[in-house]
C-alpha cells in the first residue's frame, strides 16, 4: 500500500515562491525546519494553521498559501479539537 504524500512536502516550493509574503515566509520556514528535523507532522500542521489563521482572517494570505492552508485543513481534519493532544 502506497503511503499518501503529506501536504507538508509543499513547504519548500511555497518558501521559494516570490509571491509568498514576509509573515507567511516566517511561519512556513519555521515549519519546514521542524519537518526537516522529523518533528510530528500533526504538530507542525497545527502550528501552520494557528500561525496563518490571523492572516487568513485579515485576508492577507497569498493565493498559493490559501490553497496550501485549505489542503492542510483537509488532510489534518479535526486536528486541534478539544481532546486531541498535540506534541511538539
Amino acid at each position: 500500500m502506497k503511503r499518501k504524500e503529506s501536504v507538508l512536502s509543499q513547504l519548500p516550493a511555497l518558501i521559494a515562491d516570490p509571491t509568498t509574503t514576509g509573515p507567511e515566509l516566517e511561519i512556513l520556514k519555521h515549519a519546514e525546519e521542524r519537518r526537516q528535523k522529523g518533528n510530528n507532522e500533526e504538530g507542525i500542521a497545527y502550528e501552520i494553521r494557528t500561525g496563518l489563521q490571523p492572516l487568513a482572517i485579515g485576508q492577507k494570505l497569498s493565493p498559493k498559501v490559501v490553497d496550501f492552508l485549505t489542503q492542510v485543513a483537509a488532510q489534518y481534519l479535526g486536528m486541534g479539537n478539544r481532546g486531541n493532544i498535540i506534541f511538539y
